[in-house]
């Protein structure tokens, strides 16, 4: 980080400004941008990225620590409108992992989406529709710890309004996630996982009003349902909620360089079952972006939020954290990232809080139009107290190298 921050710093700013709300990795790049291919009112970008990584400990637990080298292969095709009153999406994309030496931990990904938008009024109505057949991560707090990854699928759509009406901003937009997941493959056979099936749904207003000054205070309301198919779960827990959350912040937008927005507010959700207390307390959510030069990128975000888990007389998770990330432009075509992260997730219920450090650095470099090089390393540490408890706690480190083509 130290010979990042040194890079970063001590050449010269010879790259054009930024445009207003633009970041580094996000500013126009014609010469290194795919041309895609053009099918009448639409461009077709096909590409396939192919990684080798090295992980020092692949089951994410340090008392049964292995390392192992995956080849990943992701190809990917994205189909975008090229209209002027409207916008339309349609992607999809595989990761197929291979592991070298322990290959029940081979997974096959994808996922199909489709999203636009469209003026209505004076107002612009978006949408989402997704599907994606995903693996469980060895990092993942409900981990059944199966002799393979258990698998899952998530199915969902949004649709939501924005308004502005002179100084004022409206907004509503309506979700739902449904995740179903399979069973998981232990030693004893199989364990079931219908327990954990469950549809979650989301209602958000928002109203603000734009000042002068380059803020614009709003108030947000949430309200949020999640509704399991399995009425009691394995351990005989009525694990369904309601809640809702309130808060009030401010978008901010300084000339362009520095944007994004702040919150504070108050959460509350209830569980069907009487055995779990209400969860509630104080939330915060921050998400700024600062372009030092027209060279270096720096973003700041923090939240605090309630998460679902199935852990054993736990009721949810009380998530908080924060991350801070950089990306420098050292050469037109050079790309330097770094990001450090920290979240504490407090189990409600039982005797359990969780320290999860990260971090990264990695490097992209654009060859031309058609190929990029990506090298990278990041770093995971979780700590849990007491110590005694059932946790898996590790600290992994994983180098990876990846080449991807397009067109």
């Amino acid at each position: 980080m130290a010979l990042l921050l040194f890079c970063f710093w001590s050449l010269p700013v010879v790259a054009q400004e930024l445009r207003r709300g633009e970041t580094v990795t996000d500013r126009a790049r014609p010469d290194f941008e795919a041309p895609g291919i053009r099918l009448g009112t639409f461009k077709l970008f096909p590409a396939v990225e192919a990684e080798l990584m090295h992980d020092d400990n692949i089951f994410a637990d340090n008392s049964n620590k292995n390392d192992d080298i995956i080849v990943v292969v992701a190809p990917e095709l994205l189909l975008k409108a090229d209209w002027s009153r409207a916008d339309l999406e349609l992607g999809t994309d595989l990761a197929i992992g291979r592991y070298t030496d322990f290959d029940n931990e081979d997974y096959d990904d994808w996922r199909i989406w489709g999203e636009g938008a469209a003026e209505l009024g004076r107002g612009q109505l978006t949408a989402e529709l997704r599907h994606e057949d995903l693996h469980e991560e060895r990092i993942s707090t409900d981990d059944r710890r199966g002799i393979k990854p258990t698998e899952y699928s998530v199915n969902a759509w949004s649709i939501g309004y924005r308004n502005p009406l002179g100084d004022f901003d409206l907004r509503a937009d309506l979700g739902q996630r449904y995740l179903d997941f399979e069973d998981t493959q232990t030693a004893n056979g199989f364990e079931s996982n219908a327990d954990r099936d469950r549809t979650e749904n989301r209602l958000r207003a928002r109203f603000g009003y734009s000042l002068s000054s380059g803020f614009q205070p709003f108030v947000r309301l949430s309200l949020t349902n999640i509704d399991y198919d399995s009425e009691l779960d394995e351990d005989e827990f009525f694990r369904s909620s309601d809640g809702y959350d309130i808060v009030v912040g401010t978008a901010i937008d300084l000339s362009g360089q520095t944007f994004g927005e702040v919150f504070v507010g108050y959460i509350e959700r209830d569980y069907d079952d009487a055995r779990f207390t209400t969860i509630d307390g104080p939330i915060f959510g921050a998400e700024l972006t600062w372009n030092i030069t027209g060279l270096t990128t720096t973003k700041l975000s923090a939240s605090r939020l309630i998460k679902s888990t199935t852990i054993v007389d736990a009721s949810g998770i009380f998530d908080t954290g924060a991350a801070f990330e950089i990306d420098h432009e050292l050469l037109r075509n050079l790309i330097l990232s770094g990001e450090l992260s920290f979240n504490s997730q407090d189990f409600e219920g039982i005797d359990r809080t969780d320290d999860i450090f990260g971090g990264r650095i990695e490097a992209v470099y654009m060859l031309n139009r058609y190929l990029q090089l990506l090298l990278g390393f990041d770093i995971l540490n979780r700590d849990s107290s007491p110590a005694d408890n059932d946790v898996r706690v590790y600290d992994r480190q994983r180098y990876y190298f990846g080449v991807r083509g397009q067109l």
